[in-house]
């Protein structure tokens, strides 16, 4: 035999648990930055919606615009449009994407430099736990 005892346990058994934290500026950033997709990607439907001349009455068509109008507000009129027939080619919706764009990135780059740290840590808790006594190999 290898010189063990028979109902011999493992001696001093350490339970260790570790956890990646990821601080709460890189949370923050990231809400920013999906916020920001949200946004430009509902703009988005709404120009392709205009250049594609979709029809204003839709139930789909009416509800991306309902959603944008508060998100077109200030921006409406800066441009002309070009009209060709249904199809309107709105350089208004384009400067709205750009500037929310702009907007979030400079959001997030402010929670960036005001913040300490911007790397995960690793949290490790160790516990001891008593069981029995190893009898040592002969």
């Amino acid at each position: 035999m290898n010189g063990r005892t028979a109902g011999a346990g493992l001696s001093g058994r350490r339970i260790t648990h570790r956890e990646t934290r990821r601080p709460i500026e890189i949370v923050l950033i990231r809400i920013v930055w999906f916020l920001t997709a949200v946004v430009d990607t509902l703009l988005g439907f709404r120009f392709a919606l205009r250049l594609f001349g979709a029809n204003a009455a839709a139930s789909f068509t009416q509800f991306v615009y309902d959603i944008t109008a508060s998100l077109m507000a200030p921006f409406q009129a800066v441009f002309g449009t070009l009209r060709a027939e249904a199809a309107v080619f709105d350089w208004s919706i384009l400067l709205a994407i750009a500037v929310y764009t702009v907007v979030g990135y400079g959001i997030a780059a402010l929670i960036d430099a005001v913040t300490p740290r911007s790397t995960a840590t690793t949290v490790e808790t160790s516990e001891e736990a008593e069981g029995d006594v190893r009898p040592p190999v002969s």
